[in-house]
C-alpha cells in the first residue's frame, strides 16, 4: 500500500497497533475513534484474531466497511448472484 487510506486496514499497521491497544487501559480505549464503551474489553482480542486470519489467508489489506461480519457475508453472497436450485 503506497498511501494510507481511511477505508483500508493494512495487516502491517494492524500488527503494530496490537501492542499499543493492549497497553491502553480498557477504560481509555473508548476514546479512540470507532471503539465504543461496550467493545473496549474485546478490541485487543479482535485485533489479534483479525491479524492472524489475514496472515493465514495471505491478505495484505482489507477494505473497511460500516457493516458487521454477517452483513458483509450476506452482501458477498448477494454479489455472487446466487440463485437457489429449482424445487
Amino acid at each position: 500500500m503506497d498511501r494510507e487510506r481511511a477505508d483500508a486496514a493494512a495487516r502491517a499497521a494492524l500488527g503494530s497497533w496490537i501492542p499499543r491497544l493492549a497497553r491502553i487501559p480498557a477504560s481509555a480505549r473508548q476514546e479512540l475513534p470507532g471503539i465504543t464503551a461496550d467493545r473496549t474489553f474485546q478490541i485487543v482480542a479482535g485485533a489479534v484474531v483479525l491479524h492472524t486470519a489475514m496472515e493465514l489467508m495471505d491478505v495484505a489489506e482489507l477494505e473497511v466497511c460500516p457493516w458487521a461480519l454477517r452483513e458483509g457475508v450476506l452482501r458477498y453472497i448477494e454479489s455472487l448472484a446466487w440463485t437457489p436450485p429449482p424445487g
